[in-house]
């Protein structure tokens, strides 16, 4: 039993001495969003951002209809910790005409991603 017991406690040290770590690496969460009509908060590694460099995003999607043309914009956004602030990173077009266009502000000197 006390076997099992100094096993145990080994363990419990072990995480505790990992796991700090590994919340290192990661972004402060962002603070409760009371943006309507948008996604739940997610940790993106993938593109702009990469497995080096999470952020925690959302994206908002709006809809439209100007002259008869359906229309779709998706803004995305992401919590900048250094600032923080939650700052837009990307927008994205489409409508019923086959127009599409990306803007990506992620990568712009001095974060130039628009405030939210």
């Amino acid at each position: 039993m006390r076997r099992a017991v100094a096993v145990l406690a080994f363990a419990v040290a072990l995480i505790g001495v990992f796991a700090p770590a590994a919340a290192a690496d990661t972004p402060a969460f962002p603070p409760v969003s009371t943006y309507e009509g948008c996604t739940d908060w997610q940790l993106q590694t993938w593109s702009p951002m990469s497995p080096d460099d999470p952020q925690w995003t959302f994206v908002c999607e709006v809809t439209g209809d100007d002259y008869g043309i359906m229309w779709w914009r998706w803004d995305e956004y992401y919590w900048n910790a250094d600032v923080a602030e939650i700052r837009l990173f990307a927008s994205s077009y489409y409508d019923e005409g086959y127009w599409y266009w990306y803007a990506d502000y992620y990568h712009c000197p001095d974060g130039c991603g628009q405030d939210a």
